[in-house]
């Protein structure tokens, strides 16, 4: 499913990810480290947000370009957008991904998720209910491959309970 070869990242003069070399074959698998070991940036490179110095990454046998429309990702932490009204952010997100929600189904999902529907905007909401919307558009897009970055960050026991079940 998932190839890495040799790839490299370089920020300025720091080796941020050097030279690793797998296959990962499952569904589902979990990256761990301390802080700062290049987790995030790992990431960003397989979701094709930021390209490695060296090196590639291949989906299926295809370049990350190629599977680009195959990814959904959620980073750690959502910091754009916040201004906007929250239904209004989300539909814009799922749209972008090709998936239109009727008002029902922002509903539902709201409703499922308990975020609140009464904040004006994003920045309204406290830092669970912000990283509630950011898992829900990644995990209600038509996508093959969900990458997240610390999806849990934030999230009390029952909306951790409800990610997990997605």
């Amino acid at each position: 499913m998932l190839d890495i070869d040799s790839l490299c990242k370089k920020i300025e003069d720091k080796q941020i990810i050097s030279n690793p070399s797998f296959e990962l074959t499952s569904n589902l698998f979990l990256i761990t480290g301390k802080n700062g070991v290049g987790k995030t940036t790992l990431l960003k490179i397989l979701a094709g947000l930021i390209l490695p110095t060296s090196g590639g990454v291949k989906f299926h046998n295809k370049s990350t370009n190629a599977a680009l429309q195959k990814i959904s990702y959620a980073p750690s932490r959502l910091t754009f957008g916040l201004n906007l009204p929250t239904q209004f952010f989300l539909q814009t997100l799922l749209r972008s991904k090709g998936k239109h929600l009727s008002s029902r189904e922002l509903d539902q999902i709201y409703r499922e998720w308990l975020i609140p529907s009464d904040a004006k905007s994003v920045s309204d909401l406290s830092f669970g209910n912000i990283q509630k919307i950011n898992l829900t558009q990644a995990l209600n897009s038509n996508s093959g491959i969900y990458i997240f970055d610390e999806p849990t960050n934030g999230l009390d026991k029952e909306s951790r309970g409800i990610f997990y079940k997605n």
